[in-house]
């Protein structure tokens, strides 16, 4: 642990909350994590239309961490909601008071509260960027503005070296280091059971189709259920079931996928252990917590190639196939199902706890931190 314990404010663009639910969850594991070390303080603002004057609420998660969430009315009008902002994070700042580093989370315009503080009160930021924006079409605006906040970080930190590389693509220039998304190794352990006489193959996600193409799992499952072959398919989330139970009435399909609703983290962790395999089909992503929590049970992954996902997959973990080739999903399904060998539990868990527990990514973040702090 180090000696120099700070204050860390962590503001972000997405941070789960009663009115956008479970969005950057991630942003609050790291928080979690950083906590670990230091005394962290989230500041969030969210527009919320069901208000007519501004609300704050704040959590205590543990001794060292607190989370300050302001609310504010939420207008049509775009101009209005970005000074209401600016007001909320003012009200958030002086119900937290003093801070050592602003540690700031997806680059987008919420975070020009954090480049004021830069440029008026010389507080200086790190940021953690995650979002798959970067790799398509993006305004000139927001492009501008993205340079502009990176030019002033005293530290980049995509979750991803493609991340980095599509950012640096969109102009954004600064000092890069990737540290990855963090698991609980401790809720996610390894599993003891053995592979289940009818194997298991599982998708936990929001469930939004033009993100994670469920209707590509879907099709892939419709296939193999064709061929005769005996398993199940588990799916579900924080995301609409509706389309997915059409799908199962419409094929006749009930004896083959099952599905849930949303879970907690303790819940994610037992459905993985029951897994014998877990897929994510993917159109786009950065470093998926799933894949890495799935690892850390013991639980191989099949996975579309796209953003930073084959940065931080060993070869016999699973297996990486191209997005949207529903041909090579049923495939590599078929290979799990002929009980394919790959890394046992313990393996794959003693790499997630050397490369994304909570211990090693409050180290990183920590040597950042104290590296910034030094420079004063």
């Amino acid at each position: 642990m180090s000696a120099n314990k700070l204050h860390i404010l962590f503001v972000s663009t997405w941070f789960p909350n009663r009115v956008s639910g479970l969005n950057g969850d991630f942003v609050q594991r790291h928080a979690k994590a950083v906590s670990s070390l230091h005394k962290v303080s989230v500041l969030h603002v969210e527009g919320d239309t069901a208000i007519n004057k501004s609300v704050i609420e704040r959590h205590e998660t543990n001794e060292n961490l607190q989370e300050v969430i302001v609310f504010f009315p939420k207008s049509k009008y775009s101009i209005i909601n970005f000074f209401r902002k600016f007001k909320s994070y003012q009200l958030g700042k002086k119900e937290i008071g003093g801070f050592d580093l602003i540690h700031a989370n997806v680059m987008y315009y919420n975070l020009f509260w954090v480049l004021i503080q830069r440029l008026f009160h010389q507080k200086k930021y790190v940021i953690t960027e995650h979002s798959t924006e970067f790799y398509g079409k993006m305004s000139w605006l927001k492009r501008s503005f993205n340079k502009i906040l990176g030019k002033y970080a005293s530290k980049i930190l995509p979750v991803s070296q493609k991340l980095q590389e599509a950012m640096q693509n969109q102009g954004v220039k600064g000092d890069f280091e990737v540290i990855p998304n963090v698991v609980d190794t401790s809720l996610f352990e390894a599993k003891t059971d053995s592979l289940n006489q009818v194997p298991i193959f599982l998708h936990v996600s929001m469930l939004l189709d033009s993100h994670k193409n469920i209707t590509g799992q879907l099709n892939a499952v419709k296939i193999l259920a064709d061929k005769g072959y005996k398993f199940e398919f588990h799916i579900g989330g924080n995301g609409d079931l509706n389309p997915i139970l059409e799908f199962i009435e419409k094929h006749q399909l009930q004896n083959y996928i099952k599905t849930f609703g949303t879970l907690t983290h303790q819940e994610v962790s037992q459905k993985m252990k029951q897994a014998d395999a877990f897929i994510l089909f993917s159109f786009k992503e950065n470093q998926p917590c799933v894949i890495i929590e799935s690892f850390a049970v013991g639980t191989p992954v099949i996975a579309s190639d796209v953003g930073g996902i084959s940065e931080f997959f060993p070869s016999n973990f699973g297996e990486i196939i191209p997005s949207n080739d529903v041909d090579e999903l049923v495939h590599k399904i078929e290979d799990f199902i002929q009980q394919k060998n790959y890394a046992s539990a313990h393996e794959m868990h003693d790499y997630v706890e050397n490369n994304f527990s909570v211990r090693r990514i409050a180290e990183r973040f920590d040597q950042v931190y104290q590296s910034i702090i030094s420079e004063r």
